[in-house]
């Protein structure tokens, strides 16, 4: 294992053989991941009493029952300090709006 960090990441990606493989990477690198394969499961996540404070929402951007955006923008709204990161597999024509 490579030395790394050490803050705790919400890993949201709809797409199963992608979420385990950043899941495993970022773990094996040091940090905390926990994962969701939607958004409303993130957000049931982020709520949960016994979860760690999230440093990092790193989340597709396009996924079916609520998007990556919008799952950034209700958990920035309750955690303003919290870091966002988006990734998606589709063309920046088809995320720009």
């Amino acid at each position: 294992m490579t030395s790394g960090g050490r803050a705790t990441i919400l890993l949201v990606e709809d797409e199963c053989a992608l979420r385990v493989l950043a899941a495993k990477v970022l773990s094996d690198h040091g940090y905390t991941v926990l994962t969701a394969s939607n958004g409303a499961e993130a957000l049931q996540i982020a709520d949960a009493p016994s979860v760690p404070e999230i440093d990092l929402l790193l989340t597709d951007v396009i996924m079916p029952i609520m998007g990556g955006k919008e799952v950034a923008d209700r958990l920035t709204a309750k955690r303003p300090s919290l870091k966002v990161l988006f990734t998606s597999g589709y063309a920046y024509d088809a995320i720009a709006s």
